[in-house]
C-alpha cells in the first residue's frame, strides 16, 4: 500500500481534473514532461535520487527529447526508444529500493545504480517484470488521450481494492497477540530468589529530572525509590539511540560489540547471553512490555529469552483506519499536508497506561520469581497533551518558567510539555510499584533498576551550524553526543539482603553497559565472562571504585560522515566525527557549550591517542541488519530515525 497509494490518490485526482472545463484546457504535454522529470530526478517514496545539478539538467534533457519523439507518430522508433530507457531505468530503481543485501539499501545514488551483483533467486520478479514491460511498450500503439484516460480509470478502478485489502491485512495484523514461550520448568529459582524488574523511560535528560535540580514537574514516585535505592550521579548512555541503548543494557556491551550500531539493525548472535536468557535459564519467568514496537521489537530480536513479550500497540475499533491514513500521510504529500500528525502511522506507539497495565495484570499471574523489563515511551516527541496526559500537561504549563530552559529558545515550549510527559511516567511509575508490592509488601526481595535509554537536545550544538544547522539540534537526539543525550538517570533500588545503604547517592562512573553484571549479582544468578561492563556492588555498599573510561557513539542512520565517536575519562570528554571533520574537547566544569580543544591542543591529543588505542583492540561484531519495508521506514522516519530525502 506504501507505493500504490500515491497512485490512487494522484491517479484519480488527474482523472477527475481532467473531466472539468478547465482540465479539459490545461497543457497535458507539458505536465506530461513535468512528470517524467519529476518521476526521474526527485526524491520520493522509491527515492530515485540523482548526484547534483547537471544531473538534473541531463535527466530533463533526455526527457524533453523522450516527449517531443512521442508526439510525432512517424519516429516509432524513438518513441520507442526513449520510452524503454524510462521503463528499464524505473524497474532498476525499484530493485534498487527492494534489494534483499541491506548493507546495499542506503546506496541510492546514479553512480550506484549498477552497483548490485545480480542475484537469479532475488532479481527474478524484476527481470520478469522488465520483460514484461518492454514487451508491451514495443508492441503498443500510438493512444488518444481519451483511449489513455479509459484505461487510467479502469486502472484505477481495481486499484481501489488495494486500501480495502490493506485494510483487511492491518485488522489481522492488529490482533496479533504477544510472543509467548513456554516457561523454563526442568529449573526452578530459589525459594528466596528477588524479584528483578528493568523499567527504561525513553528520552529523559537527567538534569530534567528534580533529582537532578530540574524544576517544573513533581515525580514523587521517583524521588521515593531513590530513597530506597542507589542513585549513580555520573550515569552516561553509550548511545543517543534507543535500540543501541536497550540493547547495551540487555548485553553488557557497547554498540560495536553486540553490533546493534542504530534504529533498523536486528539484534546479533551473541557468545554470551543476554539477561533475559540468564534469568530463564536460572528459573525466572521473563516478560517484557514495549511501547515501541518499531524500534525494540519482536522482529528486531529483542525477544530473546522472554517467556512472554508484549510489544503490541494499542487496539482500537478505529486502529486499521488510523493507520491506513498513516500510510497516506507518509507516502502521498497531499496527505503529508492535509492529514493531522495524531492519524501518522509511525507516531501509533502504545502509551505507557497500556503498557503499564500489562505489566502489572502479567506480574499479578505469577507464582514464582520472575524478571520484567517495561519500556515507556511517552516522552518522546511528538508530544501527546491530550487524554491520560492533559493533567500533567496543564501542571506542566503552569510552572513553565521553572528551569532549566532549553539552549535555543525555539524549543522551550517543547521542553516544558515534555515535563509533563515526565510526570506521567512517574505516575505510571506508581501504578508499577503498587502491582509489585501486591507481591513483596515492603519490596525488601526485589530488585528495580529504573535507568533512561537517552536523553533530548534542545538547542545543544548552535555554535556548529556546519554539523547540527542552525539553532543547534532541536527536539532530537540521534546526532548528539553532548551531556543533554548522554547523561541520564541510573537507579538500582536492591533488596534488604543485600546490605547495600538506602538513599545513598555516589559519583563512581557508570553506564548502561554495567546493568546486567549488576543485576546478576543482586540476585544471585551467575555472571557471564566477557563482559564489557562491571557490577556496581562495591559503590552500592559504600566502596570506592577505579575510574574507568567510557566509549560513546552516535551512529544513527541519518548522521552519514556526522556520526560521533566520544570517549568519557574522568572529567574530560572528547568528540570526534568519523571523519574527522570536527573535533570537540568538553570539561566538566564548563560543561559542553564550550569547545576547549584550541586550548588544549596536548590534551586533545592525549584523548584522541586513547579513542584511536581503545577503537583498534575493541570487540566488534557485524551488524545485525536485515530487511526494513515501506512501512516500517516510514514509522522510523517519522520518529526523527531516518532522513526521508537523504538516505
Amino acid at each position: 500500500m506504501a507505493l500504490i497509494a500515491p497512485m490512487v490518490v494522484y491517479g484519480w485526482g488527474c482523472w477527475l481534473l481532467g473531466r472539468t472545463p478547465i482540465g479539459k484546457r490545461m497543457p497535458w504535454d507539458l505536465l506530461l514532461l513535468l512528470g517524467v522529470v519529476v518521476l526521474t530526478h526527485l526524491r520520493r517514496q522509491i527515492y530515485i535520487g540523482t548526484n547534483g545539478w547537471w544531473m538534473v539538467a541531463l535527466g530533463a534533457a533526455a526527457a524533453f527529447l523522450m516527449w517531443l519523439f512521442m508526439l510525432d507518430e512517424k519516429r516509432g522508433f524513438w518513441r520507442k526508444s526513449f520510452g524503454s530507457l524510462l521503463i528499464v531505468h524505473t524497474v532498476l530503481r525499484l530493485r534498487q529500493f527492494s534489494h534483499n543485501d541491506p548493507k546495499m539499501m542506503g546506496d541510492r545514488g546514479w553512480g550506484d545504480l549498477f552497483g548490485f551483483g545480480f542475484s537469479a533467486s532475488a532479481d527474478w520478479a524484476w527481470l520478469l517484470a522488465g520483460v514484461i514491460a518492454l514487451y508491451a511498450w514495443w508492441k503498443m500503439r500510438p493512444l488518444s488521450l481519451d483511449v489513455v484516460c479509459v484505461q487510467v480509470r479502469r486502472l484505477h478502478v481495481a486499484l481501489l481494492a488495494v486500501p480495502l485489502l490493506s485494510l483487511g491485512y492491518l485488522h489481522f495484523e492488529l490482533q496479533a497477540g504477544p510472543v509467548e514461550v513456554s516457561p523454563n520448568t526442568l529449573v526452578s529459582a530459589p525459594a528466596d530468589a528477588p524479584n528483578v524488574v528493568l523499567i527504561s523511560w525513553d528520552t529523559v535528560r537527567a538534569d530534567t529530572l528534580p533529582l537532578f535540580g530540574g524544576g517544573g514537574l513533581e515525580t514523587p514516585n521517583l524521588d521515593s525509590l531513590a530513597a530506597s535505592g542507589v542513585l549513580f550521579d555520573n550515569y552516561h548512555t553509550v548511545a543517543p539511540i534507543t535500540a543501541p541503548a536497550h540493547n547495551s543494557m540487555l548485553t553488557g556491551m557497547l554498540p560495536p560489540g553486540h553490533g546493534l550500531r542504530a534504529n533498523g539493525d536486528v539484534v546479533s548472535p551473541l557468545e554470551t547471553p543476554r539477561l533475559p536468557e540468564i534469568f530463564r535459564a536460572s528459573g525466572w519467568d521473563t516478560g517484557a512490555f514495549i511501547s515501541v514496537q518499531p524500534v525494540i521489537g519482536r522482529d528486531k530480536g529483542f525477544s530473546l529469552g522472554f517467556d512472554h513479550f508484549d510489544d503490541r500497540q494499542e487496539r482500537t475499533a478505529w486502529s486499521p483506519f488510523i493507520h491506513a491514513l498513516g500510510y497516506l500521510k507518509r507516502t502521498v504529500a497531499v496527505g503529508d499536508r492535509l492529514l493531522p500528525e495524531g492519524l501518522d502511522f509511525a507516531a501509533a506507539t502504545t502509551p505507557g497506561a497500556t503498557t503499564t497495565a500489562r505489566a502489572s495484570s502479567w506480574i499479578a499471574a505469577r507464582d514464582r520469581p520472575f524478571f520484567a523489563w517495561v519500556h515507556l515511551f511517552d516522552a518522546h516527541d511528538p508530544r501527546d497533551l491530550d487524554g491520560d496526559y492533559a493533567p500533567f500537561a496543564e501542571a506542566a504549563t503552569a510552572t513553565s518558567e521553572a528551569g532549566p530552559h532549553a539552549r535555543n529558545p525555539e524549543c522551550e515550549i517543547s521542553l516544558v510539555e515534555q515535563r509533563g510527559e515526565i510526570a506521567f511516567m512517574d505516575f505510571q511509575l506508581g501504578i508499577l510499584l503498587d502491582a509489585l508490592r501486591a507481591k513483596d509488601p515492603q519490596l525488601d526481595n526485589t530488585v528495580i533498576a529504573l535507568v533512561a535509554d537517552h536523553g533530548e537536545c534542545f538547542g545543544e550544538g548552535a555554535d556548529v551550524p556546519e554539523l547540527f544547522g542552525d539553532g543547534g539540534i532541536k527536539v532530537l537526539h540521534v546526532p548528539s553526543l553532548y551531556e543533554a543525550t548522554q547523561h541520564v538517570i541510573g537507579l538500582v533500588k536492591p533488596p534488604v539482603s543485600a546490605g547495600v545503604i538506602s538513599g545513598l547517592r555516589v559519583g563512581t562512573d557508570a553506564a548502561h553497559i554495567d546493568l546486567l553484571p549488576t543485576i546478576c549479582e543482586l540476585a544471585g544468578v551467575p555472571t557471564p565472562e566477557g563482559l564489557q561492563g562491571r557490577s556496581l556492588m562495591p559503590a552500592m555498599r559504600g566502596d570506592s571504585m577505579l575510574p574507568r573510561p567510557l566509549y560513546m557513539e552516535a551512529f544513527g542512520a541519518t548522521n552519514g560522515n556526522g556520526r560521533l565517536l566520544g570517549w568519557l575519562d574522568g572529567d574530560w570528554k572528547y568528540v570526534t566525527t568519523i571523519d574527522n571533520r570536527f573535533e570537540f574537547l568538553f570539561h566538566a566544569e564548563s560543561g559542553d557549550a564550550k569547545n576547549l580543544a584550541g586550548e588544549n591542543p596536548e590534551q586533545l591529543a592525549l584523548m584522541r591517542s586513547r579513542l584511536d588505542q581503545f577503537r583498534a583492540t575493541m570487540k566488534v561484531v557485524e551488524r545485525g541488519e536485515g530487511q526494513t519495508s515501506a512501512a516500517e521506514r516510514a514509522v522510523l522516519d517519522a520518529l526523527g530515525y531516518t532522513d526521508s530525502d537523504d538516505e
